[in-house]
This record gives structure tokens, C-alpha cells and sequence, in this order.
């Protein structure tokens, strides 16, 4: 389990992926990195870097 901020990155990264429409999947194509990365991610079990966290952000338009 990841800390505490991992897994809020995670929760927020998800409903806006969610609100977006978009799978993971999808999400990781455009983003440019890979589906299990933004499982781990949105799961709280990984703590993306600053420039991986700012490519799927953006892409979801924040």
C-alpha cells in the first residue's frame, strides 16, 4: 500500500478519468505510458513521477 498522498493522486486521477469517459487504456495511449501504470497508479500501489502524473493530467485537461 502506498502513502496516504499516492493514494489521493490515485482517487483524483480516477475520477477525472472516469468523468472523462476514458478507459485506462485510452488514457495511458495518449498519456504515453502503459495501462498497468495507471491501474497502479489510481490503485494507490505506485507514486507517479511529476512528469508521468503532469502528462496524465493534462490529457484529462487539468
Amino acid at each position: 500500500m502506498g502513502s496516504r498522498l499516492t493514494e489521493e493522486i490515485g482517487r483524483a486521477l480516477r475520477m477525472r478519468r472516469e468523468k472523462a469517459g476514458w478507459s485506462q487504456g485510452k488514457l495511458a495511449r495518449v498519456a504515453g505510458t502503459s495501462q498497468q501504470c495507471v491501474s497502479r497508479i489510481e490503485r494507490g500501489r505506485q507514486a507517479p513521477g511529476t512528469e508521468t502524473l503532469e502528462r496524465l493530467f493534462a490529457v484529462l485537461g487539468w
